[in-house]
């Protein structure tokens, strides 16, 4: 079934093909919904992290220096049980996320955390099988 540019009469070269949609969609919704770490975790993380963090630092007259670091740092511990020594990157990957909540606010961070996430996703399934 080709479409038609309305007005013109010109079919269009694609076909639409609804069945395939459908496969891609279910696809993209396996992946969200089985991989967590995509989506759920960068937000709790960045809520637990960023935001409680934060929060309890300002009571306690931290800096914002000290909050980075600290924020950082605890983020790289938090995965050594999951990734190992591989876990270091990870504190700069803290330090980053704290420094954008800091600057730009949470919503920035989740957002980057998700990117993080989702580019690690589809390297592995590229290249990792």
């Amino acid at each position: 079934m080709g479409l038609v540019v309305v007005g013109t009469g010109v079919p269009l070269v694609c076909e639409l093909n609804i069945w395939k949609f459908n496969d891609i969609y279910r696809k993209i919704v396996r992946i969200i919904v089985n991989n967590k770490s995509l989506f759920l975790f960068p937000i709790l993380e960045e809520v637990h992290f960023r935001w409680i963090l934060f929060t309890v630092g300002q009571t306690l007259s931290i800096t914002i220096f000290a909050f980075i670091l600290i924020s950082g740092l605890s983020f790289g511990i938090a995965h050594i049980p999951y990734l190992g020594i591989k876990s270091l990157y990870k504190i700069i990957q803290g330090l980053i996320l704290a420094t954008l909540f800091v600057y730009v606010g949470l919503t920035m961070a989740v957002l980057c955390h998700i990117s993080f996430n989702t580019f690690v996703y589809i390297y592995r399934l590229q290249y990792k099988g």
